[in-house]
């Protein structure tokens, strides 16, 4: 035995709680997740989170902010977003102190977020029952959170890694029309 493998032995194990799912069904991707969304207040409202690894910001929708009663940090001016309708420049409300919880545990990240609107179509959000159609994520659709009646409120981008890490990815071996990969993310 080496060095490195006596110390690995020695580490307490970690209970690893499966959170987020990416399912991707006849070419739509959204990888979210349940969570509960608090402010320093102590009110906290349970919504989905969109993880987007493609996003270097995060962003709360106002109607929760308001739900919440949080208060904006600060006004950023002149903040240029880049989104595929191309940029856009304008004054932005940052909320500093937001704490994600995870929905099935309570493993937290406190974030900053910027107050704006979010769009999702809920009908691509993840779910036993899609899982369970292909093969490959039919062992593990007893791990995906069963859909849930709240709304898509939050955007957690790649300045919270790690919140979007996934801890598994399985993509299918038959690339087809109706292909599906399945990312199982910790948090």
């Amino acid at each position: 035995m080496t060095a490195d493998s006596d110390a690995r032995s020695e580490q307490p194990k970690i209970k690893r709680t499966v959170l987020a799912t990416t399912a991707v069904i006849n070419g739509s991707t959204t990888m979210a997740i349940p969570v509960k969304l608090s402010t320093i207040s102590g009110r906290t409202v349970l919504v989905y989170a969109i993880l987007d690894n493609m996003s270097d910001s995060c962003y709360v929708c106002p109607d929760i902010l308001r739900k919440l009663g949080a208060k904006a940090s600060a006004i950023e001016p002149d903040v240029t977003i880049n989104t595929m309708n191309g940029p856009q420049t304008l004054d932005i409300e940052r909320y500093d102190d937001l704490t994600v919880t995870g929905y099935n545990n309570n493993n937290c990240v406190k974030i900053s977020a910027y107050k704006r609107a979010i769009h999702c179509d809920k009908s691509n959000l993840p779910s036993p029952n899609r899982s369970r159609r292909f093969h490959h994520l039919k062992d593990v659709a007893h791990l995906i959170t069963p859909l849930l009646d709240i709304p898509v409120e939050i955007l957690i981008g790649s300045n919270y890694t790690e919140v979007i890490q996934p801890l598994v990815t399985r993509t299918s071996y038959k690339q087809s029309e109706n292909h599906s990969s399945l990312r199982l993310t910790e948090r």
